[in-house]
């Protein structure tokens, strides 16, 4: 699995680096890599920092920017938790998707279901038969009804209030959905190794999203 690339949008950040042409040139020619997108919970751009501080103090964050795709003029569509996660898995304004405002456990109006998002385009336009949500999802329902595979409630960071999902260290939802995350990757680099002149690698590629809450309840 080296192929696989790395972007690491938030709602109001996205970020890690890589070269040139754009997401498009990642599928140019019939290509279809192995997708992963690491999702924070208001993590914003460092803006008032000295310049070195993210190579002394987050390593790991730029670890990812080398190895990923990095949006350097990029702005969150709204400022709400539900709202921003319906456009980043729609393309679309609030307006369109009708989610308009953030709510616990779920926003007021849910994403609708019949809107075209990351995994049904995946699945149906390129067909990814291994699309998976893993972590906080926040719009509505549940990630099965939209096409993803793989999530285990319960959802978290979706309080404001004390609960049994509220907590930067305990519970430890960060941990779980890591948990989660790095048992998908471990079933698909053992079907990799036994299958691998079948129907893994490029003909079998795989779409994983973990979508952690903090710093959000930290």
């Amino acid at each position: 699995m080296d192929d696989a690339t790395t972007a690491t949008p938030g709602s109001s950040r996205s970020s890690s680096s890589g070269g040139g042409g754009g997401v498009s040139k990642l599928f140019e020619n019939g290509k279809r890599p192995n997708l992963l997108f690491i999702i924070t919970d208001q993590e914003r751009a460092q803006q008032h920092w000295p310049t070195s501080f993210e190579e002394t103090h987050l390593p790991n964050l730029c670890r990812l920017k080398r190895h990923g795709i990095t949006f350097q003029q990029h702005y969150t569509n709204t400022c709400c938790c539900s709202p921003s996660r319906a456009t980043l898995l729609t393309s679309l304004f609030p307006q369109s998707t009708g989610v308009k405002r953030t709510g616990s456990p779920e926003p007021p109006v849910a994403l609708p279901a019949g809107l075209p998002n990351l995994a049904t385009i995946l699945r149906k336009e390129c067909n990814y038969q291994h699309v998976e949500w893993h972590g906080k999802w926040h719009v509505g329902k549940s990630p099965d009804s939209y096409g993803f595979d793989g999530w285990q409630p319960p959802d978290a960071g979706n309080y404001l209030t004390i609960n049994e999902t509220l907590g930067g260290g305990d519970p430890n939802n960060d941990g779980r959905f890591l948990h989660e995350a790095c048992q998908f990757l471990k079933r698909r680099a053992k079907a990799t190794t036994v299958h691998k002149t079948e129907d893994v690698n490029d003909d079998d590629p795989f779409c994983l999203v973990v979508s952690f809450v903090n710093p959000h309840d930290v």
